[in-house]
């Protein structure tokens, strides 16, 4: 995969060693991770730890910046990794860390964009978000993306248990989409 992947509004870039403190900091503060994200409690030491491991980009997770093309404002981050029992799923995960960037669409185009890629440049079958039960702006987002909710689940973020949907889509349901069709134009 590239080290970058453009949308209409935006650049999804890898992670630079200049990148760990404002990783730290999104990481330590309740603005940036919202009400449906846990803090991640990291420190700069843990994080250039991580780094140097590969961590952030290796052959089966990848973690983007989300940055607008405009002015090149870093606004959150979005991941993916290949599921350790299902090797042809990839689970992607979502933060828009400044608020005022929240519910305007820019949640929607980056996952779009990601999920593209996913699918046309590592050739998964499915691709699978879990969202937290009351955050329903993404689950909204999610069934744009023709996502289908799969099952209820508890799970564990960050030492906090919450509950969330498993929600998962395959190529075909994706490229249906009118969220797809908006952003390329076609329908495959």
């Amino acid at each position: 995969m590239h080290k970058y992947i453009l949308t209409r509004q935006l650049k999804l870039r890898k992670i630079n060693l200049e990148d760990l403190k404002l990783i730290v900091d999104w990481g330590n503060s309740k603005v940036a991770n919202g009400e449906y994200l846990s803090l991640e409690m990291y420190n700069l030491a843990t994080c250039e730890a991580k780094f140097k491991n590969a961590y952030f980009w290796n052959d089966k997770a990848k973690t983007f910046l989300i940055e607008l093309k405009a002015n090149s404002q870093v606004i959150g981050s979005i991941n993916y990794w290949t599921k350790v029992e299902e090797q042809n799923v990839a689970r992607m995960a979502i933060k828009i860390a400044l608020p005022e960037y929240r519910q305007k669409g820019l949640g929607l185009e980056v996952q779009v964009g990601l999920i593209n890629e996913l699918f046309i440049k590592h050739n998964y079958d499915f691709v699978e978000m879990l969202t937290d039960i009351n955050n329903i702006p993404q689950q909204k987002c999610l069934k744009k993306m023709n996502f289908t909710n799969l099952s209820l689940q508890e799970y564990d973020d960050q030492g906090v248990r919450r509950q969330g949907y498993v929600f998962r889509v395959d190529m075909q349901k994706f490229k249906r989409s009118l969220a797809y069709t908006y952003y390329y134009g076609v329908d495959i």
